[in-house]
């Protein structure tokens, strides 16, 4: 899940924009709407480049902590309303809190009045972190989100793509012993998303039952559904009218006809439509889950200013492959554009494809995180025309150059 529109709107109000860097009250470099990493005083940024650092952060930092603290399911409200608190008290804060405790208890109403205890600083409450916490609140709501009859058209559409992806395995030999396939990754990606997303929240809402006196038998009647093709699917799967998501789940000013794009960025249509592409060029970004700054040298010259937006962009849409393959996780970088002085002063290859835009590298942490053996064999399905290799500290390289090149076995 994604913080909406409406949840930005929330955060960009209660930060408030700063166009130049000042300290915050502990003596740390801010700038934008909060933006503390890499600023330095002195520094000036423009409003659309304060927003790209605002996603950034969102989509690295301040959704990954809730998405990994909280344990039933979210409406999208809920979900906003827990960034913008975590945003504004920190990640330990909120992970020590006992509105975390209550919410994982599944008691969405006591969750919703631990708001009201993050109103102070050094004991005196504060009129601004007041109206933070009412809006915080309003979006919150009191209760959990409502489950849906099966079999839903989400768990059918589930099921179906993972069956779909077998059948493809198959006929490429993956379940004889062959060659890991993009069939074979999608498959194991799509059971691992349906189970460990979904069985967690089953689990609760049995034991919920079970505490309100409902006997275990018939809590997990109501709760569980069978193994069906070797697949565990639930009851508690959202399921949007017609599969559509909610308006707030778009940019603000994204054309329809782009929205199947924005919602599947790792398709070829998205990757090739020369609209879209446009579109996201006119509004910074590269691709919806990537944006140029954070593509940009690491010594101020831009994607645009190093000539090397096209192919920037399409290494974007790569990552968005490799983003999906894995489970739509977040996907922090550690280098992508590199300007010739810039790769001088790092000592890179002196033709190396970072110069060029089409190469990105990737921490060893991030790597670690997702699985090492699955994020390798993603690596080399999705570059498989391009350039892939580990480094000797084991984070990883990978490129669009449009030929194949590997320098690491494993």
């Amino acid at each position: 899940m994604r913080t909406s529109v409406r949840g930005m709107a929330l955060v960009k109000e209660a930060e408030g924009f700063r166009r130049d860097a000042y300290r915050d009250f502990g003596g740390v470099p801010t700038i934008g709407y909060g933006h503390t990493a890499g600023v330095r005083m002195g520094q000036r940024i423009t409003l659309a480049e304060g927003e790209q650092m605002l996603v950034r952060d969102l989509d690295t930092i301040y959704e990954p902590v809730v998405e990994s603290a909280v344990k039933v399911p979210l409406t999208q409200g809920q979900f906003d309303a827990l960034v913008d608190l975590v945003y504004n008290i920190g990640a330990g804060a909120f992970r020590g809190s006992t509105l975390l405790r209550k919410l994982n208890a599944g008691d969405y109403a006591g969750a919703r009045a631990e708001f009201d205890r993050w109103v102070k600083d050094n004991g005196v409450t504060l009129p601004g972190l007041v109206r933070r916490r009412n809006a915080e609140q309003a979006l919150f709501g009191s209760g959990a989100p409502k489950p849906v009859d099966p079999l839903t058209s989400a768990e059918r559409h589930a099921v179906k793509r993972l069956e779909h992806w077998r059948t493809v395995g198959r006929r490429d030999g993956w379940e004889r012993g062959g060659k890991p396939t993009e069939a074979k990754i999608a498959a194991e990606t799509w059971k691992t998303h349906i189970v460990t997303r979904y069985v967690g929240a089953i689990d609760a809402a049995i034991a919920r039952d079970v505490k309100a006196g409902v006997t275990r038998g018939d809590a997990l009647k109501r709760h569980r559904r069978v193994e069906r093709k070797g697949i565990l699917v639930s009851v508690v799967i959202p399921n949007r009218a017609k599969g559509e998501p909610d308006a707030g789940d778009y940019p603000e000013g994204l054309p329809r006809a782009y929205r199947k794009h924005w919602r599947k960025p790792w398709t070829e249509a998205a990757a090739r439509h020369p609209g879209f592409r446009k579109w996201l060029d006119a509004h910074g970004m590269l691709s919806p889950h990537f944006s140029k700054r954070e593509a940009g040298s690491k010594d101020g010259v831009s994607v645009d200013e190093g000539g090397v937006n096209k192919a920037a962009r399409d290494q974007a849409f790569h990552l968005e492959r490799v983003r999906h393959l894995l489970g739509d996780v977040p996907m922090p970088l550690g280098s992508w554009f590199r300007s010739p002085a810039h790769n001088r002063a790092v000592g890179g290859a002196k033709n190396s494809q970072h110069m060029s835009g089409k190469a990105t590298d990737h921490f060893r942490a991030w790597v670690e995180h997702n699985g090492r053996a699955r994020v390798l064999r993603t690596f080399e399905v999705v570059f498989a025309r391009g350039g892939f290799g580990v480094y000797p500290a084991g984070s990883i390289h990978g490129d669009s150059r449009g030929f194949r090149a590997r320098w690491t076995k494993f």
